[in-house]
């Protein structure tokens, strides 16, 4: 008669301090001429932003300390492969500012609001304008400006929280999401913003009683 002994099995604790030392990666994002993937990471104990070219995979540090230590907000390349966009915020307050930073390392801040909170949007196809969201009128609006940070200009002024600002891809709209059923507060539709008029008008809502629709992408 065969017997077969089995050791009794004792779980070995896992070893927290070494997962939690493994160095992570988080919001990748693509360059617009598909060359080069931005990315954080936090190899030398800090967040910091790195680059890796797509074709020769050659890693690149770009910032030095200029990042927040924990950003909570995205960033946006710039069309031409040059810099790159991102908030920064003080102590981890969430009151981001805007600041700008090239492939060499060279950082400046492009707005100082530190009442308010703002958030990198997307740059025009032309290469001329940022947009960005922000707190300065008291609600969360859309803006732009200038990508040297000149001609900040409010885009909309509601009274609830508007989001979006993708660029149209001849630079004629933006769009954009936000909720004016006062009935419905989880309501969200889609609009659109004319860059040469200034008007801003609904084009999805799903039902007449109000839906979530969330804007994806410009079709090419």
């Amino acid at each position: 008669m065969l017997c077969m002994f089995m050791k009794k099995y004792i779980p070995k604790p896992l070893p927290f301090d070494e997962l939690l030392s493994l160095p992570t990666y988080s919001l990748p994002n693509l360059s617009y001429d598909k060359k080069k993937l931005a990315f954080y990471w936090d190899k030398t104990g800090r967040i910091e932003l790195y680059t890796i070219d797509i074709a020769s995979r050659e890693i690149v540090k770009i910032s030095d300390g200029q990042l927040p230590r924990a950003p909570r907000t995205g960033y946006a390349w710039d069309r031409k492969t040059e810099q790159i966009f991102f908030g920064k915020d003080v102590g981890g307050n969430e009151q981001n500012d805007i600041w700008v930073i090239d492939l060499e390392g060279n950082a400046k801040a492009l707005t100082e609001t530190p009442k308010f909170q703002e958030h990198v949007v997307e740059v025009s196809h032309d290469n001329q304008w940022l947009t960005f969201l922000s707190t300065r009128s008291g609600q969360m609006n859309v803006h732009k400006m200038k990508l040297d940070g000149s001609e900040v200009t409010q885009l909309t002024a509601s009274d609830v929280p508007v989001r979006g600002g993708q660029w149209s891809p001849d630079d004629r709209y933006l769009a954009m999401g936000t909720n004016e059923m006062k009935t419905n507060l989880e309501n969200n539709d889609i609009y659109l913003y004319d860059n040469k008029t200034g008007d801003m008008q609904r084009v999805v809502r799903i039902t007449e009683k109000g839906s979530h629709d969330n804007f994806g992408n410009w079709a090419p």
